[in-house]
């Protein structure tokens, strides 16, 4: 017999149903239970930030850098030579030596011809030749110094 469920004695305190369906319109509008949240405790919080949320972007901007780089690697064609032929054989710096066909030679052989330098290709070594001597202070826009300094600058080069 069950007449009194909450009676410890002759009750049945496992059938008491402390939160039935019918009631959670009432309990939701009801003030809080504040005994039962302070024995509760707080919400446990993480600890730091979520690394999975700051690995996945990440990886996928590395992604992204690493498919350029290697787009720019298998498509990347070279600049064909200013002052020589594709075909020329390079033997020091900028001499070439270039593939002709001796017309004075029945067989038609090809030979080695070593071409002058164009007038370009000299202006632009004799350029690189003239700044490489020149010490740091004196390669420097002129505009930049002082007029005393550009002055003894002109006058120790050309002396």
């Amino acid at each position: 017999l069950c007449n009194n469920p909450l009676d410890p004695g002759l009750g049945c305190l496992d059938k008491v149903v402390k939160a039935p369906a019918a009631t959670l319109r009432d309990r939701l509008n009801a003030p809080p239970d504040w005994d039962a949240a302070m024995l509760q405790g707080p919400e446990v919080q993480p600890d730091g930030p979520s690394w999975f949320a700051i690995f996945i972007p990440t990886c996928g901007v590395l992604f992204l850098v690493l498919a350029f780089v290697l787009y720019r690697y298998a498509t990347f064609v070279p600049p064909p030579p200013l002052f020589h032929s594709s075909k020329a054989k390079i033997v020091q710096g900028s001499i070439a030596i270039e593939p002709e066909r001796d017309p004075a030679i029945a067989d038609g052989r090809k030979i080695g011809v070593v071409k002058p330098q164009s007038f370009a290709l000299q202006q632009t070594l004799a350029d690189a030749k003239h700044t490489a001597d020149l010490p740091a202070a004196l390669r420097l826009d002129p505009s930049l110094t002082s007029a005393e300094a550009a002055l003894k600058a002109h006058e120790a080069s050309t002396a």
